[in-house]
């Protein structure tokens, strides 16, 4: 089976478990993050709510400063805790 096939943000996102969606370093395994989304689309459905929420996740978690990435972010960004 693909790796794809074999990830489990389906049933992580079920539970209720926050999930972001990234890619390794793409010098060295060849990996990009438009790559990680088309699989995403093609093998689990996701769609542009479930995208939008992990990475609302994903800025949450950033170790940006809040009042940095706020001006940039397209929705309210809201604690982690």
């Amino acid at each position: 089976r693909r790796a794809a096939e074999l990830q489990p943000i389906r049933k992580v996102r079920e539970a209720g478990g926050p999930s972001t969606i990234n890619s390794d370093d793409p010098g060295l395994c060849g990996s990009e993050l438009t790559h990680e989304y088309d699989l995403l689309a093609k093998f689990y459905g996701f769609s542009e709510l479930e995208f939008n929420h992990c990475n609302d996740i994903a800025a949450q978690a950033s170790f940006i400063p809040l009042f940095k990435k706020s001006k940039f972010w397209p929705r309210p960004i809201h604690s982690l805790r």
